[in-house]
């Protein structure tokens, strides 16, 4: 994992550079010094403890920022766009079922009314089918709540939506279809231009895009809409936008049976902290603030279920730091002496949220606004030493810079003056997701709100991916069907947790049937997914993910090797978010083809991090002429690490090799990665471009370079070829051979022109930075957590023949002449 400034990579002359002044945090296998420690500050979130300040700085970026001073903001060196902490899109969410109203309208349970809050009808039969209860339905009593039909990303609905938009009615198809729900204030209304780049994109991948608001006026919903497609369809000139549609209904108001979308509203909705300050207790709200709580339960958060009379309020007070035996800014008023029932509004920094809270809860206070130096705010955590197992029973929020400052205004608008006293009240209402999208009718639901409007481009391009990879599994499918069918499909997973590793049978029969099927080409489907596929259940961090070969007398271990020799394929997980591929690693064929009679091997998958796998193996036939695989000669390996330093070329010398009689063709495959950043000034060998030449018997130079290594949007510009979108960390970044959240893929040559029939050939092979072997020089501000530099490389070359029908041989060459293995 790395995070970076944006700042340091940028030159006076704007092009991109990488050198030891990266700031890099990473987790890797090989060298995780802390894993537990690391993974318990993702699990506790952002507390401000000043033991972690770096740290955290380091891992979330400008929303740990919003605590330190300027200048140990710069010290820091943390980027803010650098990491984002996602949060939970099922927390504090509602109970899996709802209650349908008579017009078939959800209601929103529970709902308040007169000071009182209801979990199901009103006694009088209605309920509201709003937060702000501005419409109501009848709804009998006693009212038996149903399941809901769409909870999860992937669900797939099992009717269709109709949608009454400006040009009649909507109907969902089998296209891509993207909805934008608008928030209602305070949040944040839309701006054009943060919506024309999806726009764009949509219109070129036929996607269909469909605006939606939450408010429950339909009157106001139409003028809003009305008003959008008028700035949206001029800045289309001379295009159509026959792929926008504006919906001029309520998005809560929306009846079940025309639908399947209200269901994952109801599902998705979490809980939104609105505070509302007035001049006093029954005055007009002079500010109303969106607010965040708590990650834990280390204090109280806002709820639901908390009516007007339960609701944290009373008189704002200014509490200043809060923190034990420091001074207060004396650039700030001096802080309150008496809290005792009062609402402390409370600056952020210096001390943990945790040690904040407890000191006004000490003083009497009934409630605790935090602001940060941050536009947003977040959800703040608790970690050790604070006692967090030690429930504060008061509640507990935060706002954004704007916020906070604005109260202070309010109460001192001058050194000396004050204001009436300024009464806040603190409420939880639901707030429904802003993004939902849809593959179709039957590729499910996504979710595609990470990133909210910033991200929604690459979503597009990322559901269009994924539309893609649909289609082809259909063909597929199709394919693999009837007595004679021209693909055949192997389910290797099924659903399985990955836990470290993953074991299937490959045995001699799989290979026979395989060789006798005549398939020349194989295609690897994988799933990497979560736990109900949400994604604070991902894994974290970006791994290596490999698939071997194994077999007894052949690779180390019978059935869990980690041979980079066997290596069938290698993909990269995804920064905290799923992922789904289909790969062609027909260079991997061969192995599967060597199991002779009675010779059974295994696959083994392996990575540190857990996911839920399913793995399909799609062999096919066809038409071309090429041959089939006769036997594989195994080359240099990085099983020992591969360090990339000036014993990387000697520890790669010359391999010799004779050419089976039968060949008629022959290539080169090579599966080759760069691993290793922050201990040398050329950030090697992720992030440089390190070249690498293969040469057949003095032949012509071929070259395998990594030319998006250390660009800046280097694998972003890949989302369209299979990289997840809106990851975590620096995914963006371009990489040596690889990106997060994509399979790696096989480089394949064709070397049948350097071939010596009936003579010794030679293979030789240079790795090379900027021309010359790599030397590393450390850096001066290296960072402790990173590693040195490292190529992960696995090649072999294959030969065909025209006819095989025995298993392939595997070829591995010690010195001048070849081992027979097999």
């Amino acid at each position: 994992v790395v995070t970076a400034s944006r700042e340091l990579l940028l030159g006076q002359t704007g092009q991109t550079m990488y050198t030891s002044r990266l700031l890099c945090f990473i987790l890797a296998a090989q060298v995780s010094s802390k894993p537990v420690e690391l993974q318990q500050i993702l699990q506790d979130g952002i507390t401000d403890q000043p033991s972690r300040a770096v740290m955290e700085s380091f891992i979330f970026g400008g929303s740990r920022l919003g605590q330190l001073e300027p200048g140990e903001a710069s010290k820091a060196k943390a980027s803010k766009d650098s990491f984002d902490l996602h949060t939970s899109m099922h927390a504090n969410q509602p109970p899996q079922t709802w209650l349908l109203s008579a017009e078939g309208v959800p209601c929103t349970i529970p709902f308040r009314f007169g000071g009182k809050v209801y979990d199901t009808c009103h006694p009088d039969g209605w309920c509201c089918l709003d937060p702000g209860c501005v419409k109501t339905a009848a709804c009998t009593m006693p009212a038996a709540p149903q399941a809901l039909p769409l909870t999860q990303p992937r669900d797939r609905p099992q009717h269709g939506c109709s949608l009454p938009s400006l040009s009649g009615t909507f109907e969902v198809g089998d296209e891509i279809t993207v909805f934008l729900l608008q928030d209602v204030p305070p949040g944040d209304p839309w701006e054009v231009e943060d919506l024309w780049g999806a726009v764009q994109a949509a219109q070129g991948l036929q996607v269909q895009m469909v605006f939606m608001s939450y408010d429950p006026e339909e009157s106001n919903v139409r003028e809003f809409m009305m008003r959008l497609r008028s700035n949206l369809t001029s800045m289309l000139p001379g295009k159509s936008s026959d792929n926008l549609h504006f919906v001029t209904q309520p998005a809560w108001h929306i009846p079940a049976e025309s639908c399947w979308l209200p269901s994952v509203l109801h599902a998705w909705s979490k809980t939104q902290g609105i505070i509302a300050v007035s001049a006093s207790s029954a005055g007009h709200p002079l500010l109303t603030a969106s607010a965040k709580s708590l990650r834990g339960k280390w204090a109280r958060g806002l709820e639901l279920n908390e009516g007007a009379e339960l609701s944290p309020s009373g008189p704002v007070r200014w509490a200043g730091l809060s923190c034990d035996g420091l001074e207060e800014d004396p650039d700030r008023p001096p802080p309150s002496q008496n809290l005792a029932g009062a609402v402390a509004l409370v600056a952020r920094g210096q001390c943990s949220f945790y040690q904040k809270v407890r000191n006004v809860k000490s003083a009497g206070a009934a409630a605790v606004i935090i602001f940060s130096q941050d536009a947003e705010p977040i959800e703040m955590g608790c970690s050790a030493p604070d006692p967090c197992d030690k429930v504060l029973e008061i509640t507990a929020v935060m706002v954004g810079r704007q916020a906070g400052e604005s109260m202070l205004e309010a109460m001192f608008p001058n050194a000396s003056d004050s204001t009436p006293e300024l009464v806040a009240h603190l409420t939880g209402q639901p707030q429904g997701p802003q993004l939902v999208g849809a593959l179709g009718r039957q590729g499910g639901i996504a979710n595609i709100g990470g990133k909210g409007l910033s991200g929604l481009e690459q979503e597009v391009l990322g559901m269009d991916y994924q539309m893609q990879l649909m289609s082809h599994s259909e063909e597929l499918e199709a394919a693999a069907q009837g007595t004679n069918a021209a693909a055949w499909k192997v389910e290797v997973f099924g659903n399985r947790l990955l836990a470290n590793s993953l074991v299937a049978e490959w045995d001699s029969e799989k290979a026979a049937l395989l060789r006798n099927g005549g398939y020349d080409h194989l295609e690897v489907e994988l799933h990497l997914d979560c736990a109900q596929h949400a994604e604070e259940n991902c894994a974290a961090w970006d791994q290596e993910l490999n698939l071997f070969y194994c077999r007894e007398g052949v690779t180390s271990n019978p059935t869990q090797c980690q041979d980079r020799a066997t290596n069938l394929g290698r993909w990269i997980t995804p920064y905290g978010r799923e992922g789904r591929w289909i790969s062609d690693m027909t260079a991997a064929l061969p192995l599967l083809l060597s199991g002779g009679e009675n010779e059974s091997g295994s696959l083994h998958l392996t990575t540190w991090q857990q996911h839920i796998v399913t793995m399909v193996f799609w062999f096919r036939r066809s038409s071309s002429a090429e041959g089939v695989p006769l036997a594989q000669l195994q080359l240099w390996d990085s099983s020992d690490g591969g360090r990339f330093n000036l014993d990387y070329n000697p520890s790669h010398p010359p391999i010799y090799f004779e050419v089976p009689e039968e060949a008629t063709r022959a290539t080169l495959n090579v599966l080759l990665t760069g691993h290793g950043w922050g201990a040398d000034e050329a950030n090697c060998a992720e992030f440089c471009d390190h070249f690498h030449l293969f040469s057949v018997n003095g032949g012509q130079d071929l070259l395998k370079a990594n030319g998006l290594a250390g660009t800046e949007q280097g694998c972003l510009e890949q989302v369209s070829e299979g990289v997840v979108p809106n990851q975590y960390g620096t995914w963006p970044f371009g990489r040596a051979g690889w990106c997060p959240g994509k399979h790696v893929d096989w480089w394949s040559v064709d070397v049948t022109p350097w071939l010596l029939m009936g003579s010794v050939n030679n293979i030789t092979y240079t790795a090379l930075y900027n021309g010359t072997q790599y030397d590393p020089v450390g850096a001066e501000d290296a960072n402790n957590l990173g590693f040195p530099a490292e190529i992960h490389l696995t090649a072999v070359l294959t030969f065909f023949s025209h006819q095989n029908d025995g298993a392939v041989q595997l070829l591995h060459a010690r010195s001048r002449a070849p081992i027979l293995l097999l």
